[in-house]
């Protein structure tokens, strides 16, 4: 690992009956991950109790169109199913710094192959690091939920959102 890394931490939370949330496991979906540095890391995740779960990849953040296509290849290139910390409808990024998938498992039985991207965009002199995600299930409004999404399960409605560009979370209705 360069000493450019950066830790590129992802929290994803869900709320449901209980405090455990409604993720029972995360298992990395194999040769998903693409790093825009060439880096061949791969992520790991950890429950952190109390419903929140923590995706890391170490890794050098370095911009690619070739992660960015990978990612929206993830989902046949239907923008509507992908959601960005900063995007707006009908979106998708130009480029990536990296881009990985998971399969989560929810309490209800459900399965979904979820993937997970990092870009960056500049605001003045800085630069910030923004989450995205894609998955077959999910759908959103932007006139509606303002940068919000929907993942459909077969029991139940998760809301989704990247409220903070480090953090992405779930939350039943």
């Amino acid at each position: 690992m360069s000493d450019d890394s950066k830790s590129n931490l992802c929290n994803i939370k869900t709320t449901g009956p209980d405090e455990d949330g409604q993720i029972i496991s995360m298992t990395y979906i194999p040769e998903s991950i693409l790093i825009g540095s060439g880096e061949t890391t791969l992520p790991t995740v950890n429950s952190e109790g109390n419903g929140i779960w923590q995706l890391s990849l170490p890794c050098v953040r370095k911009g690619s169109a070739e992660v960015a296509t990978k990612f929206i290849d993830f989902v046949g290139g239907n923008t509507s199913q992908m959601l960005g910390k900063t995007s707006q409808s009908g979106t998708s990024p130009a480029y990536l710094n990296f881009c990985f998938g998971y399969t989560v498992e929810f309490r209800d039985g459900t399965s979904l192959d979820i993937y997970f991207a990092q870009g960056h965009y500049s605001v003045g002199s800085s630069s910030v690091n923004n989450w995205w995600m894609a998955c077959d299930a999910l759908s959103h409004d932007w006139e509606k939920h303002e940068g919000s999404a929907t993942l459909k399960l077969n029991t139940l409605e998760l809301n989704a959102s990247l409220a903070l560009s480090e953090n992405f979370t779930l939350s039943s209705d």
